[in-house]
């Protein structure tokens, strides 16, 4: 505290401080030093107590009763050193931002008050670097919030799987149909061979006395049904065993997809019959 002693003791010889004053400067009334030594030593005191900040509102109090001249630039520069000092231990760690403007507003005023008395001269070291940090710190406080982050965007729903593709089926549902139609072809042939006999017989029986060559009143009625007949079976016995074969050849490709071998459906003709047969190679 030897920067502290030297104050003291240039304050409390008020009348040598005077006589340094030029004459063009007016001494400070007596009730201004009497004030600002009072503040000082009280300043002092909160700050050997641990009172920090107490002890700069004391000292920044102190150091406005003095104007910034060349008779008070010691002690006003000293006691501004020491508030600096002060409200830096005070305000360690404070995240308050009124607090940190209450210490930037006397060290500015100080900082204005000396560049216009002394444009050519540096601040204090302690003073600047005081100012400086309390600003940083208040700057960061006082920033605006960064906008929150845009929340992400809602994952894409899966596409439903389509279902697997199974060719096949239509072969199977046409080979199928193939084959139910030559059934009923077969019944087509079945019902109409039966009736021809039939008429066969009706017309060929000795009590009607059918003539085959002129047919007439009812033996040509008998013709003609037998005649019709005859034609139903034909056109069932042709389309059975080709639909029997175009639906083979169907189920046949079908199950060929289906099982991924290798089949083959080939044509079955002999004597007196007609159709497929159906070759699977392993």
């Amino acid at each position: 505290m030897a920067l502290a002693s030297l104050l003291t003791v240039t304050m409390a010889t008020p009348p040598i401080a005077s006589a340094r004053a030029p004459a063009s400067t007016r001494a400070p009334a007596p009730t201004e030093l009497q004030a600002f030594e009072a503040g000082f030593a009280e300043g002092q005191r909160q700050f050997d107590a641990g009172e920090f900040l107490a002890a700069a509102r004391t000292w920044a109090a102190a150091a406005s009763r003095l104007a910034e001249t060349e008779e008070h630039r010691s002690n006003r520069a000293a006691i501004h050193e020491y508030m600096a000092d002060a409200f830096d231990k005070a305000l360690a760690g404070s995240d308050d931002p009124a607090l940190l403007r209450e210490a930037l507003a006397p060290l500015d005023r100080y900082a204005e008050q000396f560049a216009a008395a002394y444009p050519d001269a540096a601040l204090a070291g302690p003073v600047a670097s005081t100012r400086e940090a309390l600003r940083a710190r208040l700057q960061q406080l006082e920033a605006p919030a960064p906008a929150p982050a845009p929340a992400p965007a809602p994952a894409p729903r899966p596409e439903p799987e389509a279902p697997p593709e199974r060719p096949w089926r239509g072969l199977a549902a046409g080979g199928g149909v193939m084959l139910a139609g030559a059934a009923a072809m077969l019944g087509v042939f079945a019902f109409g061979y039966t009736r021809a006999r039939a008429q066969t017989r009706r017309f060929d029986d000795p009590a009607r006395g059918c003539s085959l060559s002129q047919p007439m009143g009812e033996c040509a009625d008998i013709y003609d049904a037998g005649k019709a007949a005859n034609t139903t079976a034909v056109i069932g016995l042709v389309a059975a065993p080709l639909l029997l074969g175009a639906g083979a050849a169907m189920l046949a490709v079908a199950m060929r997809r289906r099982a991924g071998v290798e089949q083959a459906v080939v044509p079955a003709l002999g004597r007196g019959f007609v159709g497929v047969s159906w070759q699977r190679r392993f």
